[in-house]
């Protein structure tokens, strides 16, 4: 988000929500879920990680603490949300609780687009586009991602499919 903007990489996360949510909605095998999880994610993990940096970024810095807490606990309304999944299963299909999801990223997408402006970066003053993508640090991510799917894989296995202390939990 630094050298490609925070608010155009935010939106392109807030896509991958709609679409993963879209997708999900819709799925009628499970290799259509997977992937809908997997587009959905990507989208969670750059809209969390970009909001709290653009908050931070339009913030001033006396009230950025208060500010980041109050950003971080905006989460505290959907902590129940299997009640939520359960209580709209029970009237419909768990499939509207995709719709709901799109709608609340439309939502976050339309306010991305009309109202966030942050402030211009200057790192990539000059800079071509080629130039740019060659800043990237491609393996750098990859081998972040790769390691915290190892890591979750892993956490998720042990004491379930195979015992803590396997080699192939460890």
């Amino acid at each position: 988000s630094d050298l490609l903007g925070r608010r155009w990489v935010c939106v392109f996360g807030a896509l991958c929500l709609i679409v993963g949510s879209i997708v999900m909605a819709t799925a009628k095998w499970l290799g259509a879920a997977v992937a809908a999880q997997a587009v959905g994610g990507i989208g969670a993990g750059i809209c969390e990680l970009t909001a709290l940096a653009g908050v931070a970024e339009i913030t001033p810095q006396r009230w950025r603490g208060v500010t980041l807490s109050l950003v971080t606990f905006s989460i505290i309304p959907f902590m129940p949300v299997v009640l939520y999944v359960v209580w709209i299963n029970e009237s419909s299909t768990w499939r509207y609780c995709f719709c709901l999801t799109v709608l609340w990223n439309f939502l976050g997408l339309v306010g991305l687009i009309l109202y966030y402006r942050p402030p211009p970066r200057h790192n990539v003053d000059g800079l071509t586009k080629m130039d740019i993508t060659k800043r990237i640090d491609y393996m750098g991510a990859f081998l972040s991602i790769g390691g915290v799917t190892l890591f979750l894989v892993g956490l998720q296995a042990g004491g379930y499919q195979f015992p803590w202390t396997s080699g192939k939990v460890l």
